[in-house]
């Protein structure tokens, strides 16, 4: 197999609740996550010398290794010591910064799609831990659907089945960095305790009253 052409699909979030502050400086939260049919398109392709070249549309999202695609593509060399290579060709439909997690879902397309390239059988809870190396949100992408998360968002549970519907996407006209929308939000939140809220998304699980959905908030 020299080629292989994939979908990879952005993400919302209903609702997110920021629970505290890690030691390592990551928030504790909780969140749902949920895939929708909004996806760029990657093509990886087989190459012999062990180079990693990205193409297409990448003007948006940079060339050099703060890429999360070239990220995943080395992490996985360096850590199996692979010698392949691959030129992976982005069409990029998925708007950055937006809260849509486009590269953390690429970031995860590439772990798996260079782990069946490459002919590397990882299993995949080492593929997990090298997505959370990379980004909170990646290891959601080895699931998709429906999922609870909790700690950094990268202790997940699958919930099929949970919710079904059409939604409306409004994409603002501006972008915003994650590190300093939850900069902002330290700046202007109290403290806050696993315990010090009661939490919607858990009563609403508990329950699973539509009601309650209704009521899910992004405190940022």
């Amino acid at each position: 197999m020299e080629k292989i052409e994939t979908l990879s699909l952005a993400k919302i979030n209903f609702g997110l609740e920021i629970t505290g502050l890690r030691p390592d400086g990551y928030h504790e939260l909780r969140t749902l996550f949920q895939t929708i049919n909004l996806s760029d398109w990657l093509v990886f392709r087989l190459r012999i010398e062990n180079k990693i070249r990205l193409s297409g549309d990448l003007s948006a999202i940079g060339w050099d290794e703060s890429n999360l695609i070239y990220r995943a593509a080395l992490t996985l060399k360096q850590e199996t010591g692979s010698q392949q290579g691959v030129e992976i060709e982005v069409k990029k439909i998925i708007p950055p910064g937006r809260g849509l997690a486009g590269g953390s879902s690429n970031a995860a397309v590439t772990l798996l799609v260079l782990n069946r390239l490459w002919d590397l059988k990882l299993p995949a809870g080492q593929l997990l831990k090298l997505g959370a190396s990379i980004g909170a949100d990646v290891p959601f992408f080895f699931y998709g659907g429906l999922c609870f998360g909790a700690g950094r968002g990268d202790r997940l549970e699958p919930l099929p089945g949970l919710l079904a519907g059409w939604l409306v996407l409004v994409i603002p006209d501006f972008t915003l960095s994650t590190s300093r929308v939850f900069k902002e939000y330290d700046a202007i939140s109290p403290s806050l305790t696993s315990s010090s809220k009661e939490s919607k998304i858990i009563q609403f699980l508990t329950r699973q009253d539509r009601s309650l959905f209704r009521q899910l908030k992004n405190d940022l």
